[in-house]
């Protein structure tokens, strides 16, 4: 089984993908830049460094396009 399988069976949180998680938070918080919004949408859709959350997720999503 290779890791990308292993991935989209289960997401596991690794170091990196929690570290990423907690980075794109702070830019988006800090800046409101766009990529950012949109990378932790995907990270609580797919739950990748956090628990899957389709609500914020969606929220994020929102707030994406209100900022352009």
């Amino acid at each position: 089984m290779t890791k990308y399988q292993l991935h989209n069976r289960k997401h596991i949180l690794t170091r990196e993908t929690f570290l990423l998680f907690i980075i794109n938070i702070i830019v988006f918080e800090l800046t409101g830049d766009v990529p950012a919004i949109m990378h932790l949408a995907h990270c609580y859709s797919h739950g990748s460094g956090t628990e899957s959350d389709y609500t914020k997720a969606f929220e994020l999503h929102l707030a994406a396009a209100e900022v352009g």
